[in-house]
């Protein structure tokens, strides 16, 4: 008898998935444990596997589709075996715009500059909500959260953390070896950790019909944007409503030379750099220059750290 894939619920507050990719497809062999499909939640992409063995024998949701939990996703069964689903159906928030829309779903132009956690999610209420959204991206969808900030710096940060505790470890009677780093791998860890959950963030503004424009906007007037694409094409675009979510940019000291001197680099540029540096000065000791000054000390980079403050993480709660 076939058994159903339904949709695993992977939080406390998950309500629905989106089917970014199917691995399997139908009429394939598979095991438990077999990676079958990938799903996106918000930031998460999440793999859902196999808990039965036979035959792929039908996919019901198909990719790009929302699928709320406990939805049926596919049957696993007897190769030939018949069976019979309606697609599930996306939970109730994808239903039509609420009354006090002026405009019925879908009429209503609403454009969001910036495509960083301030500005997908709001891309995705108001296509949600029934608008016709576009999002405009200079640079990469997720913004300097994932491309930039948060995620790749965690990332490299727990690589050190994984070299210091190896190195310890023989304190509590665990001898490892540690050869070497291989600072090109952490890297392709990291920039693979960022790819991936880009990636999430792609399959989220595909299910919600999310037009995605990569350029840089600017207002011609007050419900036109002129939008100077990737491409070198410049075009004027008229919207209901528009959204600013530009997000921010990392602040250069004025200091005489720093800005022509090719080893004084930003943020961004400290996380991607070529080799583990055998020193480095960190201006600033918020928390952006404490996490990286933590991350490449564990790697044997000689830190200092430079703050005007009396203290270090001034911002931060004694």
């Amino acid at each position: 008898m076939a058994v159903e894939v339904k949709m695993p619920q992977l939080g406390l507050t998950m309500e629905e998935g989106t089917v970014s990719k199917w691995v399997k497809q139908e009429g394939d062999a598979v095991k438990v444990g077999d990676v079958l499909l990938e799903i996106t939640t918000d930031k998460l992409t999440s793999e859902v596997t196999a808990e039965a063995e036979g035959t792929l024998i039908k996919i019901v949701a198909q990719e790009g589709e929302d699928i709320p939990v406990k939805g049926l996703l596919a049957y696993i069964g007897e190769a030939g075996e018949q069976v019979g689903a309606a697609p599930a159906q996306a939970a109730p928030v994808q239903a039509a715009a609420p009354a006090a829309e002026k405009k019925p779903a879908g009429e209503t132009k609403v454009a969001v500059i910036g495509g960083g956690p301030g500005g997908y999610v709001a891309a995705i209420r108001a296509a949600q909500l029934g608008g016709k959204v576009t999002l405009i991206e200079k640079n990469k969808l997720g913004g300097t959260c994932l491309n930039v900030g948060c995620i790749p710096t965690k990332a490299i940060l727990h690589a050190a953390e994984a070299l210091t505790e190896a190195k310890e470890m023989a304190e509590y009677g665990i001898h490892i070896e540690v050869k070497n780093v291989d600072w090109k791998q952490v890297q392709a860890k990291k920039n693979a950790i960022t790819a991936q959950l880009v990636g999430g963030v792609t399959g989220l503004m595909k299910a919600n019909k999310i037009q995605i424009v990569e350029g840089t906007a600017s207002f011609a007037s007050k419900d036109t944007l002129a939008v100077l694409k990737k491409d070198g094409t410049k075009e004027n675009m008229t919207f209901d409503k528009i959204i600013i979510a530009a997000g921010s940019v990392p602040a250069v000291p004025p200091i005489p030379g720093v800005k022509e001197n090719a080893n004084c680099v930003d943020s961004t540029g400290a996380l991607s750099f070529e080799e583990i540096p055998k020193s480095l000065l960190v201006i600033g000791g918020g928390v952006i220059g404490i996490e990286l000054a933590t991350a490449y000390s564990k790697f044997g980079t000689e830190v200092t750290v430079v703050e005007a403050a009396p203290k270090l993480l001034p911002m931060m709660d004694a």
